[in-house]
């Protein structure tokens, strides 16, 4: 099972299809490139899921409006990548959900498909999710900093810019002990490591992620289930991962 956050929004020189972007920057890939990378998966690995966020990127220079939706239901339709996605308003069980794509819509849409919870920066819950997305405003700039050493894009990153992972850890750390009190599983708890500041996201990632180790293997020995946990940079950090992965068969 594997969480996908896809964030789309209009693709220059087109009227029917969506660019991958994270804020303004177009990614160099599209949304159809991007479903047909999940299809090749998924046929070569049938007893995997994908569970994807689609989000409507804002502030992109082909802001495509209100046809968001319209735009979608192209996908899903005249594409024909409707068959890959399983678009009911409800947690499916792994069963139905193996070798398809689990849609969470966060744009205006009809579909009955699961719905993103709303709010931006903090803690938001609905009758499916509990999502943890504290991503600004947290940390303590140049304390306790983590430094991977290489910024984006290779440039070279400062020593001790990073964001300490202090305030931002402990919203992690308090979605992680919820989920682990929460063995009926009702909610889906999706819990971001993720943060933004002036560093650079792998700096940041290099002061959080050792404190997720840390707490993963102070608890490796208590049964519990953490829902997702996406990251950022997690091929530097595989302990994590594997911490992680350990607790599906616990």
């Amino acid at each position: 099972m594997r969480f996908l956050d896809i964030r789309c929004n209009g693709l220059q020189g087109s009227t029917n299809a969506f660019g991958i972007y994270h804020s303004s920057f177009y990614q160099g890939v599209t949304f159809d490139t991007v479903l047909d990378q999940c299809r090749t998966f998924l046929a070569a690995n049938p007893g995997e899921v994908l569970i994807m966020r689609v989000k409507k990127e804002d502030g992109t220079s082909n802001d495509v409006g209100g046809a968001f939706g319209q735009i979608f239901d192209g996908y899903l339709g005249a594409k024909g990548y409707g068959p890959l996605f399983f678009t009911q308003n409800r947690i499916p069980t792994l069963g139905e959900a193996r070798g398809r794509i689990v849609l969470i819509a966060q744009f205006g849409n009809t579909l009955p498909c699961l719905q993103w919870p709303a709010g931006d920066n903090g803690v938001f819950t609905t009758d499916r999710f509990y999502l943890q997305d504290h991503y600004k405003g947290s940390g303590l700039a140049g304390l306790d900093s983590g430094s991977a050493g290489t910024g984006s894009a290779g440039v070279s990153s400062m020593i001790g810019v990073g964001s300490s992972g202090g305030d931002k850890f402990s919203h992690v750390k308090a979605c992680l002990d919820r989920a682990a009190g929460d063995p009926s599983n009702m909610l889906q708890y999706i819990n971001f490591t993720s943060y933004a500041d002036n560093a650079w996201p792998v700096d940041n990632a290099a002061a959080i992620l050792p404190k997720v180790q840390a707490y993963l293997q102070a608890n490796q020995n208590t049964a519990a289930h953490y829902g997702i946990v996406p990251m950022d940079f997690p091929d530097r950090h595989p302990t994590v991962l594997n911490l992680l992965l350990n607790k599906n068969f616990g």
